[in-house]
């Protein structure tokens, strides 16, 4: 249940550098790049970080914990490490896919190498992004006396809070990089959307280290 709600995308990513890498292509992308102005790997990187978007393993980490939260907050660790330990469980369990993916495209559109570098980074800020928003809206709206770990998972508002919130935040980015792309090409494109979404993330990692520690410690 908590694979199907949370990480299922990785699955999607998967078979689709999958199927670029044995088809070489998807049909029609080209003419799709052209009228957009934007390169074949700009409009991959992107659709892997829109599909990464529903990988949200924290948004319901906090919540599967339920009744037994006290013995993770009696072991003998900071607090600070526990978030980090499950935010860095969510960009450790997508880097796999991310490679593959970055590979079936960098493979089948031969990119420039600042393209290449923004393909490899636009979906890890986005792993980043989904990481920290989702223990944010789980701090923000735990759900600890679930009945069961379905409802935890399936029923949290914090799950939906974090998913529509990671795709808004980048699209966002992925707009403003298409805007750049106009001007600079897709190298100066994909570079304004992965400094974008590092930089959301780095936003939301500081305020992990910051509210979301005395969140934490208020919960009981």
């Amino acid at each position: 249940m908590f694979f199907l709600n949370t990480g299922f995308g990785l699955v999607v990513a998967a078979l689709g550098a999958g199927y670029l890498l044995v088809t070489g292509g998807l049909p029609g992308l080209d003419a799709v790049a052209r009228a957009m102005s934007a390169s074949e790997a700009h409009l991959l990187a992107l659709a892997l970080g829109l599909v990464l978007t529903t990988v949200q393993t924290t948004s319901p980490s906090i919540s599967l914990e339920g009744h037994r939260l006290w013995i993770l907050k009696s072991a003998p660790v900071r607090a600070a490490t526990v978030l980090d330990a499950k935010a860095a469980f969510n960009v450790l369990l997508a880097a796999p896919v991310i490679a593959l993916g970055a590979v079936a495209v960098i493979v089948t559109t031969t990119p420039t190498p600042l393209e290449a570098l923004g393909v490899v980074l636009v979906p890890v800020g986005v792993a980043a992004l989904g990481a920290v928003v989702g223990l944010v809206a789980n701090l923000r709206w735990p759900n600890l006396d679930a009945p069961n770990e379905t409802v935890a998972v399936k029923q949290g508002l914090a799950v939906v809070v974090a998913l529509f919130g990671s795709m808004i935040v980048t699209v966002g980015a992925a707009a403003v990089g298409l805007q750049v792309t106009q001007s600079a090409g897709s190298g100066a494109g994909l570079t304004a959307t992965w400094v974008a979404l590092l930089a959301a993330a780095g936003a939301g990692y500081a305020l992990l280290r910051t509210w979301g520690l005395r969140a934490f410690a208020r919960l009981d």
